[in-house]
């Protein structure tokens, strides 16, 4: 069986003008750098997200208040995501958007690791909702696909793979720890990898998405995109 090795040039992953081969659709520079951006936000939210309830009774709350909170989680992200993917659409300014939003939000919620915040539950719940406001996960999907364009986004699911397997991974590691070491180290894990992501954007995404004509024509013309060919 023949390797699929298509060599390609990407204006956002090449900067000495050597091709690269083409994994999921896209050079395999850009495709990793996808696949931990996927990875690395799953595994965060699972550090927070799968144990809240833990931190909620840990500081007196009752069922009331945490189905207050969690009903405004829920919902408060389905109104958010839209209304930041309008401003970077309209802006042409995804990374910006994405930058200011993950700042914000993973600032805003670490904040419940204070004293004075966790000391009532008005305060658990204004810093939950200000958190929520600035959730803009939908931006990054919306950069893959349109990275991968209209000939590749079939491979717009296996680069989602990776969030489903970090989120499964993450939940389980952060279980055992929780178990071990208390609520603390989820906060510290979040704000790792918060970190990290924001620092991976800030340096390895361009402002937007700039797709190559060559790399679209190349998938097209020879049927050959991501890790295997169409035939």
């Amino acid at each position: 069986e023949e390797q699929e090795q298509t060599p390609q040039n990407h204006p956002e992953d090449s900067d000495d003008g050597e091709d690269e081969p083409i994994v999921d659709g896209l050079p395999w520079k850009t495709s990793a750098l996808i696949k931990s951006l996927f990875f690395l936000d799953a595994l965060g939210a699972s550090s927070w997200g799968r144990f809240s309830a833990i931190y909620y009774n840990l500081h007196g709350l009752n069922s009331l208040h945490i189905g207050l909170i969690e009903g405004a989680r829920s919902v408060i992200p389905t109104l958010s995501m839209v209304g930041w993917g309008i401003v970077a659409d309209r802006f042409r300014s995804q990374k910006a958007v994405w930058l200011i939003t993950k700042v914000v939000s993973t600032v805003t919620l670490l904040t419940l690791a204070l004293p004075w915040v966790y000391s009532s539950f008005v305060k658990i719940l204004g810093v939950s909702i200000l958190a929520q406001l600035f959730v803009s996960n939908g931006i990054l999907d919306a950069y893959t696909l349109e990275l991968l364009g209209t000939e590749n986004k079939i491979f717009y699911g296996r680069y989602r793979l990776y969030a489903s397997l970090s989120w499964g991974i993450g939940s389980i590691i952060m279980g055992w720890i929780t178990d071990h070491y208390g609520f603390e180290p989820n906060f510290i894990m979040f704000a790792l990898l918060g970190g990290l992501m924001i620092f991976m954007v800030a340096t390895k995404i361009p402002e937007t998405a700039a797709v190559s004509e060559q790399h679209v024509e190349l998938s097209a013309d020879t049927g050959i995109v991501g890790d295997g060919a169409k035939n």
